[in-house]
């Protein structure tokens, strides 16, 4: 009985440290950077007249800082992605980086893990009452078949 119990306080420990772990690191998520939105013609304005000093690329859309501490993001026409833009930002020797939009599994893993820690423990919290009625049940009618079969052999 005590084993049980030990079992049972240390998983809710383990649970809790979890969940905390969880808490934590969503709330410690770095600052998000509000961007202003400009047209592309803009955008592009803004890289001749040297207003921008870095860029981000993530597939068609564009996160830009300015000089001035201006945040701007665009959306690329289709037909200006590679060449155009590409060679005017390296002529004002603007610093170019690419972001991996592709989250992986294991941040996917990690966002899931909390829902799926929360289900199966209540799925055990619900199920665990149940299989210990179950279990009581099974001995009663064990019990009442070894009187049944006690009392057959008694008459006969």
């Amino acid at each position: 009985m005590m084993s049980k119990t030990v079992w049972s306080w240390g998983l809710a420990i383990v649970g809790v440290v979890i969940l905390l772990f969880f808490t934590i690191n969503l709330f410690s998520q770095p600052s998000v950077r509000v961007f202003q939105n400009v047209a592309y013609s803009e955008f592009v304005d803004m890289v001749r007249g040297g207003e921008i000093l870095r860029v981000t690329l993530h597939d068609r859309i564009i996160e830009a800082e300015g000089a001035r501490g201006v945040a701007v993001v665009t959306q690329v026409p289709v037909s200006d992605v590679p060449g155009g833009l590409l060679s005017e930002l390296l002529d004002k020797e603007v610093m170019i980086s690419v972001a991996n939009d592709d989250p992986g599994l294991l941040s996917l893993v990690l966002a899931w893990m909390p829902v799926v820690i929360f289900y199966v423990g209540l799925w055990l919290l619900f199920t665990r009452p149940t299989l210990q009625l179950l279990r009581k049940v099974d001995a009663r009618m064990d019990a009442l078949e070894g009187q049944v079969e006690r009392s057959r052999n008694a008459r006969d």
